[in-house]
């Protein structure tokens, strides 16, 4: 072991053709490892007590709200949706885990399926909302899709230079 990381990983690393993941390498070939460093001090504490005020008023205004469903019929609609939620959490939790082992299998695949889902998924609804009801919801998917396009291409243009350092 040399510094916090293998050693192999070390020299892959800084050996790298791109410079910030040589730098990468270079940084955890000295640093020790993550485990046991305790040398930062905790600079998070504003933005957890900032976390916890807007969890906190997020509560009180769903509690506050909970009068207005009083009204409401909800017992049948909740009934009718425990199988699709079942159905919901077992499909996402196999999901997560064909996508980690995916990682494991091909980085750098996963890592461009993730940047190009979301604007492909922004595309692909902005188009079945042109066909579903032109009339409509024609000039809304039409924004969507630009809307796609631009952040397609503000990922390739932004993120392709961090794609190795992510892997």
């Amino acid at each position: 072991m040399t510094g916090g990381i293998d050693a192999r990983l070390a020299h892959q690393l800084m050996s790298n053709d791109n410079d910030m993941v040589k730098r990468g390498g270079e940084v955890l070939n000295q640093a020790p490892p993550p485990g046991e460093y305790s040398g930062r001090r905790c600079q998070d504490v504003f933005w957890g007590v900032a976390f916890i005020l807007v969890a906190g008023g997020v509560g009180v205004l769903a509690v506050m709200d909970l009068g207005k469903l009083k009204n409401l019929d909800t017992t049948a609609s909740f009934a009718d949706s425990i199988p699709a939620l079942i159905v919901a959490g077992v499909v996402s939790a196999l999901a997560a885990i064909v996508f980690l082992q995916m990682a494991q299998i091909c980085p750098h695949t996963m890592v461009w399926t993730s940047l190009m889902l979301t604007p492909i998924m922004l595309v692909v609804g902005g188009a079945a909302m042109c066909f579903m009801d032109p009339a409509s919801s024609a000039t809304m998917g039409f924004i969507q899709i630009l809307g796609g396009l631009f952040l397609g291409s503000c990922v390739v243009c932004c993120y392709t230079r961090l794609v190795p350092f992510t892997v």
